[in-house]
């Protein structure tokens, strides 16, 4: 559960080592809509600079709303990170059940960010390199620094689909957070033959 926790905290709380965008662009201050364009501009280390910058706006009244918390979902292919979660059974899903899933996922990881990342208020992340696996698949390295000086490191894996980045998983502590999504999502399934109603109602009551 610590390794859950991290991720989860981590997911997007970078501050900007070597900002490529200005602040008027922070999520803060146009909410998503507004900042989708500029986040589609973005190389993958530009990306998680850009992600940090807003998480550690948001954390400067050492809390995160849930608004704010929402608004960091701009960052994430939503999409692709519901689907994996999903494993074997995401394939059997009508369009109308993965669509009601994905609203359910997208306020469970709202409330995740929401309950994780205020216990990272004053934390410091250095981007250490970017390592390209693919030309639309990269790993950006980086190490966190906490406000009582424990370093970990953390890797972003980012994919480009139609030609925007996207954090799709972070690790830290050697624990990639959607991975452990998947086995825990498949096991509530296993347990309920597959119902993507059971697992719907127990992501609702998560806090």
């Amino acid at each position: 559960m610590k390794k859950l926790l991290l991720s989860t905290a981590i997911l997007l709380s970078v501050p900007v080592a070597a900002a490529q965008v200005s602040s008027p662009y922070l999520v803060k201050t146009g909410v998503t809509n507004s900042v989708k364009e500029d986040v589609s501009k973005l190389d993958a280390r530009g990306l998680v600079d850009l992600a940090g910058q807003s998480a550690i706006e948001f954390l400067n009244d050492g809390s995160i709303s849930q608004q704010e918390a929402e608004a960091l979902l701009v960052f994430l292919d939503i999409d692709r990170v519901a689907r994996f979660t999903l494993g074997r059974y995401g394939r059997s899903l009508t369009d109308e059940e993965f669509g009601r899933f994905k609203v359910a996922f997208e306020k469970y990881a709202a409330q995740q960010f929401r309950s994780h990342l205020s216990g990272f208020e004053g934390a410091d992340i250095k981007i250490i390199e970017t390592v390209k696996r693919k030309p639309n698949d990269a790993v950006v390295k980086t190490e966190v620094k906490t406000a009582d000086g424990d370093i970990q490191k953390v890797n972003w894996r980012v994919l480009k689909r139609q030609d925007q980045w996207n954090v799709v998983d972070v690790e830290a502590l050697g624990f990639w957070f959607a991975i452990e999504q998947r086995a825990q999502f498949s096991s509530t399934l296993d347990q309920s033959n597959g119902d993507i109603e059971v697992l719907i109602e127990t992501l609702k009551n998560k806090k």
